[in-house]
Parts: C-alpha cells; sequence; structure tokens
C-alpha cells in the first residue's frame, strides 16, 4: 500500500478549481429547471391547524406551493414502506397530524432557489400542540434509571487520565 500521510500529492485540478473554471452539479441549470424549498413544522407533536400560503403563492418567482390540501394524491408504495425496522409507514403532507419536529407541512416550488427560500418564509401555518410522548416506560425491556446520585468529584480523583483547562 502506498504511503499518502506526509506525502506531496500533486493536485492538477485545484488550478482550474481556484479558478472558477471546474463546473460543479449546482452549475448547471437546464432548461425549465425548477426550485423547492420545504416548509417544515416548529413543533414536535400536534395537528396543523390551518396553514395560508396567499402571500406565498402572491411571491415574484413563486409557481406553486404543495400543502397536505393541494398535493397530488399519491399511492403508498408497498413492501419496504409497510413500516417495520428502519422503515416508516407515515408520510408527511398527507394529512394534519404533526409526528415530529421539522416535519414537512408544505413543499414551495419557485423559478429560481432565492424565490422558493422566500416564498417558504411566508408560509404561515398554525398548530394545536400535543403533549410530547415517550413510551420506553411500557416497553418489556425498560430498566427505569437509577435516582441514586454518586460521588462524580471521587470518581474523578481515582481516574487514571483526566483533563484539566481552564
Amino acid at each position: 500500500m502506498a504511503q499518502t500521510i506526509n506525502t506531496p500529492v500533486t493536485r492538477y485540478e485545484a488550478p482550474r478549481k481556484v479558478s472558477g473554471e471546474t463546473k460543479y452539479a449546482a452549475d448547471f441549470m437546464p432548461a425549465g429547471m425548477f426550485f423547492g424549498e420545504l416548509v417544515v413544522s416548529s413543533i414536535a407533536r400536534g395537528r396543523l391547524t390551518s396553514i395560508d400560503i396567499r402571500e406565498a403563492l402572491a411571491e415574484p418567482g413563486v409557481i406553486t406551493v404543495y400543502t397536505h390540501e393541494t398535493i397530488p394524491k399519491y399511492e403508498t408504495p408497498k413492501g419496504f414502506y409497510a413500516g417495520g425496522p428502519g422503515t416508516s409507514s407515515f408520510w408527511p403532507m398527507t394529512g394534519t397530524e404533526i409526528k415530529y419536529a421539522g416535519q414537512p407541512v408544505a413543499f414551495v416550488v419557485a423559478e429560481n432557489a432565492a424565490a422558493a427560500r422566500r416564498g417558504a418564509r411566508l408560509v404561515q401555518a398554525k398548530y394545536s400542540v400535543s403533549r410530547g410522548r415517550l413510551e420506553m416506560d411500557t416497553a418489556a425491556s425498560f430498566v427505569p434509571p437509577s435516582k441514586k446520585k454518586g460521588d462524580c468529584s471521587a470518581l474523578l480523583n481515582c481516574s487514571p487520565r483526566g483533563l484539566c483547562q481552564t
């Protein structure tokens, strides 16, 4: 195996990159390309009670705004998305239920990225907040944490290694 650590490497592409000649994926703009920006929930659990997209639609450059009310209906794929470990049977923007913080509630489509961002900031969503829910205590394997408190200083003093910093 060739040694690469502490070995100078000639970067033949460097001059083109630093001069701006190199083209990256974001530099290619096919004709008719649109840009999108998600609007995500500001709560972790609850219900979307209203969503006003009128200001976003009036923003120059915004083409449309999809919400649970306006997104084209689609059939949930079978198999992989049927639920189970590592998968999810929940598809956002199909209803008003908010199941997690940052859940998409709208998608703004625009002629350019700046218009999409501006439009997303103009979407006004209102929520009914529900109390968070953790169900670990109902799991058969759940062991509640000990409420016993220890002596942190004693443990740190007997540690073979330490880091003192001010």
